[in-house]
């Protein structure tokens, strides 16, 4: 049997099932994990509000952007009575202020925006230094916070981040391509949960597809340049590189 998945017509056809199949689940599961809050005082809570200092004032407004624009700006943010003793009075207080479950959230979409946009990849396909960072600081909010508001860890679960799959559909339909590297493609298969993996198989799927359909196309009709590019193709899919980065997301 094989170990890919029926691919379907296209990337964007394969992105918009993922959308569509995980919509009410998703949708229902953030919904409840909005509600919660996070405990300022808990070691979760101090590690994400240290974590705003690491936050490009461009990220945040970013996402305050998204917030604005779905209506939920008012919801972005919460205030905390914190102590700040001084020698004239050692019972003072201070307000602060830090993200709630779904600023936060919208946070890691920010970064990740970052991430895979154009100051996110480099030229060979890679990750510029901006954009590794990126992925990483958004990785690292998104554990914090599924450690401190246990309803956000299982909406990640159950949702299975669409964003992540899409964009696994993506890697997959360009893994076959020579500026896609193996570094690259090790790096994001860490941590990956198995429906992220299967979209980029479902993404690889689609390529081989395409590969097989220019081949049937050239024996049908020969023309030396679709003869050329499925040549060149299948030479891609044998070489050790591409071999190496199959074996990798199998």
């Amino acid at each position: 049997q094989s170990v890919l998945p029926k691919a379907k017509l296209g990337v964007k056809t394969a992105q918009k099932a993922i959308r569509d199949e995980t919509s009410d689940a998703r949708n229902a599961a953030y919904s409840k994990a909005y509600e919660s809050e996070i405990d300022l005082f808990s070691d979760e809570g101090q590690t994400l509000f240290s974590m705003q200092k690491r936050l490009n004032p461009s990220t945040v407004s970013a996402a305050k952007r998204l917030a604005r624009e779905e209506g939920k700006l008012s919801d972005f943010a919460q205030s905390y009575r914190v102590p700040a003793p001084t020698a004239e009075d050692p019972l003072a207080t201070e307000v602060v202020q830090m993200p709630t479950v779904r600023g936060w959230d919208y946070i890691t979409r920010s970064l990740n925006d970052v991430a895979y946009g154009a100051e996110g990849r480099g030229s060979m396909g890679g990750f510029t230094q901006k954009g590794l960072s990126a992925k990483k600081l958004s990785q690292e909010v998104r554990d914090t916070l599924a450690s401190a508001a246990p309803e956000y860890g299982e909406a990640l679960k159950i949702a299975a981040d669409p964003i992540v799959r899409t964009q696994g559909v993506k890697l997959g339909s360009n893994i076959l391509n020579d500026r896609t590297s193996l570094e690259e493609v090790v790096d994001w298969v860490e941590g990956r949960t198995e429906k992220e993996m299967d979209a980029v198989r479902e993404g690889l799927a689609i390529e081989i597809n395409n590969v097989i359909s220019k081949v049937k196309k050239s024996l049908a009709a020969p023309d030396m340049d679709e003869a050329r590019s499925a040549t060149a193709l299948f030479k891609k899919l044998s070489s050790d590189n591409s071999l190496s980065k199959l074996r990798t997301i199998m």
